[in-house]
C-alpha cells in the first residue's frame, strides 16, 4: 500500500465495504503496519439511496413484466428502513406471492430471504449492540453512536421497522427451556 500510495502521490484510494471498522477487524500486528491508512478514515453511507433503489425496482419490474404500485413500494421502503438489499428482496417477494397480502410487514417477515438479510444485520452487531437494541436502552454512548452512524437507530429508535419487529417477536423472547450444560473431557 505504501509503494502504491507513493507512486500515486496521494491520488490512490482503497475502499472496503465492511460491517465493522477495520480497526476492530484487523489483527493488531497487521493493524500496526497499516495504522496510518486505516485509523479514522471511516465513511458511513446512508441506508437509503433513491437512485439505486429506483434502478433495482425498475430492473425487477422489467424482468418480471409486473409493476409494483407506488404505495406498496413506499411501504416496503419504510418497513426496510431503506436498505437496498431488503427492498429488493421485498419487491421480489411481493411480485411473486404477496400481491393479495393485507399486512405487508407480516408477509415480508415470513419470507426466508428477508429474514436471512435481517438476521445478517443482527449477527453483524456486537453483543452490547444487540442487548441495547433488544432492551431499547442506549446507555452506552459508544454503542449508541455506532448504531446511529450505521443508520440503525435515530433518536434512540430503531429505524428499520422489520428488524424491530423481528427483535420483538423472535429475538427478544426469553429462552423458555432450561437445559443443563454438560462438560465431557473426551
Amino acid at each position: 500500500l505504501r509503494a502504491l500510495r507513493s507512486r500515486g502521490k496521494y491520488r490512490f484510494s482503497i475502499v472496503f465495504s465492511v460491517y465493522r471498522p477495520l480497526e476492530e477487524q484487523l489483527e493488531p500486528a497487521l493493524l500496526a503496519d497499516f495504522y496510518e491508512f486505516v485509523a479514522g478514515n471511516l465513511v458511513y453511507l446512508p441506508l437509503y439511496d433513491k437512485q439505486t433503489t429506483d434502478f433495482r425496482v425498475a430492473l425487477i419490474e422489467k424482468i418480471t413484466k409486473k409493476k409494483v404500485p407506488p404505495k406498496v413500494l413506499s411501504e416496503i421502503t419504510e418497513l426496510t428502513g431503506g436498505i437496498g438489499r431488503i427492498i429488493k428482496l421485498g419487491v421480489e417477494a411481493y411480485l411473486a406471492r404477496g400481491t393479495q397480502e393485507k399486512n405487508l410487514s407480516a408477509f415480508l417477515l415470513t419470507q426466508k430471504a428477508v429474514r436471512a438479510a435481517l438476521l445478517e444485520i443482527w449477527f453483524a452487531l456486537s453483543p452490547a449492540e444487540q442487548s441495547d437494541l433488544r432492551q431499547g436502552t442506549f446507555d452506552d454512548k459508544a454503542v449508541a453512536l455506532y448504531l446511529e452512524q450505521m443508520g440503525i437507530i435515530k433518536a434512540q429508535k430503531i429505524q428499520i421497522p422489520l428488524l424491530a419487529q423481528l427483535i420483538q417477536e423472535e429475538i427478544g423472547r426469553p429462552q423458555t427451556n432450561n437445559t443443563a450444560i454438560v462438560y465431557d473431557d473426551h
